[in-house]
Parts: structure tokens; C-alpha cells; sequence
């Protein structure tokens, strides 16, 4: 067999166990998925498929392989070694969508989530040009414009939208939600932050969270701090009660 034979087989045998909910042979062939490119061409090859086609029991082992589910870490999963899907899709979201929201657990809207940010290009925000990842926590979002791009040129920014209820297709964890960038409403640019200095990035992921420049906006469940923050503008440096309120409760030694 050819590689191109064995990687062709990987991925037919992915989308027919999926479809047949044949468990036992879908996660054996995840050791398989080992090439860059290897999730464009599955996305491509079950996007057309509804969701009522897999059962929970797919995918749950699906996410247990990709994300860990129940306690359990991803790196416990029999899988291949590129499990880049992000990179694979970078410019194909639509793929993306299509994909989880057939793959993907469904949302529970147990606490109404109102808001979420992302950091990522000014480049693509400007071109109106949305990823599927955002959380409820802007100081994790500025993460995304800071210092995750600190290998690459371009400007980061973090961004903010109220989210209509049927927007979110998925949450992966407390802070983070899988979302159908197509049905956002406007999205807002509120910072667009410097870089890290080399002195940034030899601190702690606490010490970086308690400087953020995003520590005083409320998170996207405080809908009272919310109104408040979005009647007066959207300002960077948000609310006073906000920033106290993490310095006192989640960093208590800072505030002492």
C-alpha cells in the first residue's frame, strides 16, 4: 500500500465508522490521522453530512481524542501526531463549522452566556474575518493578541461581541466556546495591544493575567457589569468594580 493508499483509507475509514457508529474502529483509526492536511480532507469529506447521522457515542470519543473528556487528558487517547486542526483549516471555517456542528458536543445554555472575546489579527478584523474560538474571559482572549503572536509579524487585537442565543454551536470548557462566526452580530475592536517585551514574557501566566490590559472588563456572564461597560463605550480599561473584584478575589496578595 502506498502512503497515499494508507492515508486515503484512514480517511474513508473515519467518515464510514463515524457513520455506522462502529466505536472500537473509529478510535483505533485515530492513531492514523499522523499528516499535515489530513483534517482538511476529512472536514471536506463529512461537512455535507447532518448530525443526526453520529451518535454521542462518536462524539465523545472524537473529543475525548482531540480535547479530553472526564477528567481524562487528550495525551491519554490512542491518536496520530498531527492533530492540528485549527492550522489544517486556518482559511476554510466554513469546513470548520460544518464539522462541529455535527462532531461537536451540543450546548447546554444552563447560564446565559451574553458576551465573548477573541484576540487574533487586526488584519482579519478588519476584513471581517472570524475564527470559531472565543471565550467568556477577555484577559484570556488578550493572551491570543499578545503573546501568541509574538513569532509572527502582524497586529494582534482583542475583540468583543454580544452573542445571539443560536450562535454557539459548542463549549469546550469554562472559558472556552466553539461558535458559527456567520451569525455575529457587529464585533467590536477594543484593544489592540503592544506586543510582550522580553520582560512580559518571563512572567508567570499569573503575573501576565494580573497586569492584562483587559483585567477591569467584566466577563461575558456578568450581564449587570456588562450593560453598564457597553452604555459607556467599551472602554479598554472597563470597570472599577471589575478590576477589584479579580484582584481581590483571584489574586488576593496582590490587593493585600
Amino acid at each position: 500500500m502506498t502512503e497515499l493508499e494508507r492515508r486515503r483509507l484512514v480517511v474513508l475509514t473515519f467518515v464510514t465508522s463515524a457513520l455506522e457508529d462502529d466505536v472500537p474502529a473509529f478510535v483505533s483509526n485515530l492513531a492514523g490521522i499522523d499528516w499535515p492536511g489530513a483534517w482538511l480532507e476529512i472536514f471536506t469529506e463529512l461537512a455535507p453530512f447532518p448530525r443526526e447521522l453520529v451518535s454521542d457515542r462518536i462524539r465523545h470519543a472524537f473529543f475525548w481524542s482531540w480535547r479530553g473528556t472526564d477528567g481524562l487528558s487528550a495525551n491519554d487517547a490512542l491518536k496520530g501526531q498531527n492533530w492540528e486542526l485549527s492550522k489544517d483549516l486556518e482559511d476554510r471555517v466554513d469546513l470548520q463549522v460544518s464539522f462541529m456542528k455535527t462532531f461537536a458536543p451540543a450546548y447546554e445554555e444552563l447560564e446565559l452566556t451574553y458576551v465573548l472575546y477573541r484576540g487574533q489579527w487586526l488584519s482579519k478584523h478588519n476584513a471581517k474575518l472570524y475564527g470559531m474560538w472565543w471565550t467568556i474571559d477577555p484577559v484570556y482572549a488578550s493572551y491570543f493578541a499578545t503573546n501568541h503572536f509574538e513569532k509572527y509579524s502582524g497586529q494582534g487585537a482583542v475583540l468583543a461581541t454580544v452573542i445571539p442565543s443560536g450562535a454557539i454551536i459548542s463549549k469546550l470548557n469554562e472559558l472556552e466556546f466553539l461558535i458559527d462566526p456567520s451569525l455575529l452580530g457587529e464585533v467590536h475592536c477594543i484593544d489592540v495591544p503592544p506586543r510582550y517585551s522580553i520582560e512580559e514574557c518571563s512572567l508567570t501566566s499569573d503575573q501576565k493575567d494580573d497586569r492584562s490590559r483587559m483585567i477591569g472588563i467584566p466577563n461575558g456572564y456578568d450581564r449587570a457589569s456588562l450593560k453598564v461597560w457597553i452604555d459607556q463605550g467599551m472602554k479598554r480599561e472597563g470597570l472599577d468594580w471589575c478590576r477589584d473584584y479579580r484582584l481581590r478575589h483571584l489574586r488576593p496578595e496582590i490587593a493585600a
